[in-house]
């Protein structure tokens, strides 16, 4: 797999390429992990948010946070870190965001809220699984110690934005935040 980097316990890859190749067990380990979710600038999440921007001059905070977001190049292509999280198990807590079921996986209901104000897409579990698949996803793992993960995520979300992030992150404006709860509670599926 030539698009893994390995850099001690630090990794990026292709999501696609990392569960299609059946390389789970021998890159992410049943350990403790920090991670990020990197959507290229085609996806519809990151079009999304750069039209609910645009729509919405107003909303000062996610302006802000849409101009700080957390970007790399790679592969030609522009990619933006828009989820971040912990995992006690960085294999499981990958599979049940990238094919999982929607109930295991905050990062796929929030992705299928969005998906419902975009009335070219469709709402459906495949349609959210091709997105995750044409991210990158990136991982850290961590000493065995549960007791560090929360303060790190908390500060990750506290300093990066991430806005498919909605727990504790202060960046996020009440409109784009009711948006994606509100959809959630008319779909009895969230």
């Amino acid at each position: 797999m030539q698009n893994i980097k390995p850099m001690g316990k630090y990794c990026i890859c292709a999501a696609s390429e990392l569960y299609k190749d059946h390389k789970l067990s021998q890159e992410l380990a049943e350990e403790y992990y920090l991670y990020r979710w990197w959507f290229p600038s085609s996806s519809p999440i990151v079009i999304f948010l750069k039209e609910y921007v645009e729509q919405h001059p107003e909303d000062e905070e996610m302006r802000h946070l849409h101009c700080h977001l957390k970007q790399c190049k790679i592969a030609g292509t522009i990619y933006s870190a828009l989820y971040f999280g912990k995992s006690t198990n960085g294999r499981e807590r990958f599979k049940k965001h990238i094919k999982g079921p929607m109930k295991n996986s905050t990062l796929r209901r929030t992705i299928y809220a969005l998906l419902a104000h975009m009335p070219t897409e469709q709402q459906t579990e495949e349609r959210i699984s091709e997105i995750l698949g044409e991210c990158y996803y990136e991982w850290i793992e961590l000493p065995n110690d549960h007791e560090l993960m929360g303060p790190f995520e908390t500060m990750a979300i506290a300093l990066g934005g991430y806005p498919l992030n909605l727990d504790g992150n202060h960046h996020l404006s009440s409109g784009w935040k009711n948006k994606i709860v509100q959809e959630r509670k008319n779909n009895t599926n969230l």
